[in-house]
């Protein structure tokens, strides 16, 4: 698995690609503007010029600079000013010539903060794409609110239950579609998704991870035989370390098919999902989870400290899919 120091390097590498698609397409969009309007052309001149000229006198005359950098700055504004102007008279947006940028916190730089630069939101989502691209998250390009179908699920009614299968889960949708929307950095509460196999518990885990990405939140999936497998080599040489951290850090942990992880005799990994449990519960991290098991069967196969957190009304929702496997309906 690829490390952290060299996602950094790749997402940093992306950002500043990035800034060289805005710059081009800032070039573009005022050669356009200039074979569009010549008042706009003769402005945009004007503009540059007067730069310049500020520049070369402010040097020539460095005790004046302070009463000609308000001279400029109050000549640029005005020219601003008509800019916009005529770029609405020639069909433009008033905004068209702005500087673009895909982060509007970092400016795609990467970093925010005045005196201490702080790593921005956008490369520790970048950061945690990359790593964990080869566990899951590329599903989220088809696995998503937008890609949901609810024609999936069997429109009659379910034994011993009030609702459609269909019903129950366009209600289980929107209730995730509410939590994902108004998700906030550490305020802690998460989500659990337990049933059969089948029943879409993975493509709703990757609905709300998606959403949470695309809103610049950072989003950890992993598989809970991946998950014991880190423990485990982390426990015996302390690898993967910067993978452990991400697991406590992340602003949401997607936990996937929890209870299909080997159980070892020591119970070592054990004590490891407990260690992670605890301090992102500590720290108000939110974590979702997918698993077969109800809360009897949690507290059978990992004790009641885990079991306890994870069934914490105060901290998780927790919602039982029913119904039949969805997957023979869908085409291959």
């Amino acid at each position: 698995m690829i490390s952290r120091e060299q996602a950094l390097r790749t997402a940093l590498y992306e950002l500043e690609q990035q800034r060289e698609e805005n710059y081009a397409q800032e070039r573009e969009r005022e050669d356009e503007v200039r074979a569009a309007s010549p008042e706009i052309r003769a402005l945009l001149d004007r503009r540059a010029s007067l730069l310049g000229q500020g520049i070369r006198e402010a040097f020539g005359n460095p005790e004046g600079a302070k009463a000609l950098s308000e001279k400029i700055t109050d000549e640029m504004r005005n020219l601003n000013v008509s800019i916009r102007s005529q770029l609405v008279l020639s069909g433009f947006s008033e905004d068209y010539l702005q500087p673009i940028v895909k982060c509007q916190e970092c400016r795609d730089t990467g970093y925010v903060g005045e005196l201490v630069h702080n790593l921005c939101t956008c490369v520790s989502q970048r950061i945690l794409r990359i790593m964990m691209s080869d566990v899951g998250l590329r599903d989220l390009e088809t696995q998503n609110f937008n890609t949901y179908d609810a024609g999936v699920y069997p429109d009659v009614p379910v034994p011993g239950r009030k609702s459609t299968q269909r019903a129950y889960m366009e209600r289980v949708r929107q209730r995730l579609v509410q939590y994902a929307n108004a998700f906030e950095r550490d305020e802690g509460k998460g989500i659990i998704l337990y049933g059969a196999s089948g029943l879409g518990k993975t493509f709703l885990m990757n609905c709300v991870a998606e959403r949470l990405l695309t809103r610049g939140f950072s989003v950890l999936k992993i598989s809970a035989y991946r998950l014991y497998d880190v423990l485990r080599n982390y426990q015996y040489d302390q690898s993967e370390s910067e993978l452990v951290r991400d697991l406590i850090n992340a602003d949401l942990l997607a936990l996937d098919d929890l209870g299909t992880e080997p159980v070892t005799r020591a119970n070592n990994e054990q004590r490891g999902l407990y260690n992670i449990l605890a301090e992102r519960f500590s720290s108000r991290r939110a974590i979702i989870i997918t698993t077969n098991l109800d809360r009897i069967q949690t507290l059978e196969r990992y004790g009641d400290r885990i079991a306890n957190r994870l069934y914490d009304a105060g901290r998780m929702s927790v919602y039982q899919l029913f119904g039949e496997d969805v997957r023979r309906f869908v085409k291959p």
